[in-house]
């Protein structure tokens, strides 16, 4: 198959039923990024990803990024560092957010493909959504286990006791602001996502008072969790 256009996508996503994304704690990823976690990928999207990898053989390799779920928040302001002490107090308020994350799953409706001018999503030139199908009985069950090991084991390098270890990647420079927003046309399936749980302002009003300044926090609007990378020139948008 040479291209992936609007039809063939919304064909995939729409043999998909609808899902629950479940948070379970939030992180400070390479270069000090601040983000939510969830449980694992619902197996219905572990499915349209391995279908698009299976179906679509022009994509791009998938990202390391979007292997595991995850709803990136802030980023370092050009210029900003985390220090030593930077990053345990970060995990003091990691370990306080957590426990005010309710137990309310997320749902998913539908999904949307994206041309984005800059890779926070804050601007973009075309937005494409597709529907999964209302129809099928709603996937609740949590993520295979293998899968939610894998997430566990990310979020374990965060650990208090590896903090000396993990911290040459959570310090590490790069990925600031700047590289979140500076101008960047590329094209992704994403989930749009209903608000995200109260416990996420609370963290940022949290991060804020502790290291003031340091971070660039997303427009809200423009949250979202990644399913997939695609490629410009394999999307082909319908004019509607």
């Amino acid at each position: 198959m040479s291209e992936l256009g609007a039809d063939l996508l919304q064909h995939f996503v729409a043999q998909q039923p609808t899902a629950l994304l479940r948070p379970v704690g939030f992180f400070v990823a390479q270069y000090g990024v601040l983000a939510l976690v969830y449980d694992g990928f619902p197996r219905s999207l572990l499915d349209l990803k391995a279908r698009l990898e299976a179906e679509a053989p022009g994509l791009p390799p998938e990202n390391p990024g979007s292997r595991w779920p995850k709803t990136t928040l802030a980023a370092l302001h050009d210029g900003q560092h985390l220090s030593v002490a930077d990053l345990h107090t970060l995990r003091d308020l990691c370990d306080e957010a957590v426990t005010r994350l309710v137990d309310t799953p997320l749902v998913v409706e539908e999904l949307a493909a994206v041309v984005y001018t800059c890779r926070s999503l804050e601007q973009r030139l075309l937005t494409h959504r597709f529907p999964l199908d209302p129809a099928l009985p709603r996937d609740e069950a949590p993520p295979p286990a293998r899968h939610r090991a894998h997430v566990a084991q990310i979020l374990q390098q965060f650990d208090r006791t590896e903090l000396d270890w993990y911290g040459q990647y959570a310090r590490m420079e790069g990925h600031r602001a700047s590289h979140y927003r500076d101008p960047c046309s590329e094209a992704t399936l994403i989930c749009e996502l209903p608000p995200l749980p109260a416990a996420v302002d609370h963290f940022q009003a949290a991060v804020e008072a502790a290291l003031p300044g340091k971070y660039a926090w997303f427009a809200a609007a423009s949250r979202h969790l990644t399913v997939r990378a695609l490629a410009l020139d394999l999307v082909r948008f319908s004019a509607s």
